[in-house]
């Protein structure tokens, strides 16, 4: 078992051609790998839009920036 994961997983039994070029031992390095870029990009997406959300919510605040073709809405 690796640290993320068990190496003997579905996944890691499709992927098992590309683990017989590298070693035995780099499976569970190749696992922890994509794990970490998978929870790496999820997170990426969750804070950037939550980011996102907070900085707009806080320009809004201002007078001059409360007008709604700023944000995509029609202009009056």
């Amino acid at each position: 078992m690796g640290s993320f994961g068990p190496t003997d997983s579905w996944f890691a039994k499709l992927l098992s051609p590309l683990f017989f070029m590298f070693g035995a031992s780099t499976a569970g390095t190749i696992y922890s790998f994509g794990y970490t870029l998978l929870v790496s990009c999820i997170l990426n997406f969750v804070f950037g839009v939550t980011a996102s959300r907070l900085m707009l919510q806080s320009l809004s605040r201002f007078k001059c920036l409360r007008k709604p073709y700023l944000y995509g809405g029609v202009r009056k």
